[in-house]
């Protein structure tokens, strides 16, 4: 049985002042991360029993800050090739900032030591999954289609692996071996 959990409208422009930047114009109140935050209120996400993965992920606030995203970019800076281009290279910018945080939880910085915590790690992660979900929708695909049908294409392959090994019962006949 599926628990539910409220993610509090803090939370929620917390990701989104992530995602979407400062709007320059100090008069700009209609693009406001908190006003989207508010206007989102508490939302619930599902989360199996037991080992924490969350079913759905709470798809409809991360579409709705995937599309607000790409609409204020659109609407502040343009969407043309140069601005894609932006769009694209803030993945591996948002990628160094994952490598930076996992060199922190290691402490192999000699200087600096232990300087972060692996949920550090798992919010620049996700970072880095809206900002490539951001440039998808930015080249003019749907960024669901797109992601599902990379993940079948995942599931494809493990199940071809599966089958040239003889399926996981074999794998586990011969470690035992």
């Amino acid at each position: 049985m599926p628990r539910t959990v409220s993610t509090p409208p803090d939370k929620i422009a917390s990701i989104l002042r992530e995602v979407l930047p400062l709007c320059p114009k100090s008069a700009c109140r209609t693009h406001s991360p908190r006003k989207i935050a508010a206007a989102e209120g508490s939302r619930k996400i599902a989360a199996a029993e037991g080992g924490g993965t969350v079913r759905g992920m709470g798809d409809e606030v991360v579409w709705r800050a995937v599309g607000a995203a790409v609409g204020w970019l659109d609407g502040h800076g343009g969407s043309g090739v140069q601005e894609q281009t932006m769009r694209i290279l803030k993945v591996t910018e948002e990628a160094g900032e994952v490598a930076r945080a996992w060199i922190g939880v290691q402490g192999q910085n000699p200087r600096k030591g232990v300087t972060h915590e692996a949920r550090e790690v798992a919010d620049e992660l996700a970072d880095v999954v809206l900002s490539a979900l951001v440039a998808i929708q930015s080249l003019g695909f749907d960024p669901a289609e797109v992601l599902s049908g990379k993940a079948a294409k995942v599931l494809d392959r493990m199940g071809a692996h599966e089958a040239r090994e003889g399926g996981p019962e074999s794998a586990a006949r011969r470690d035992h071996a």
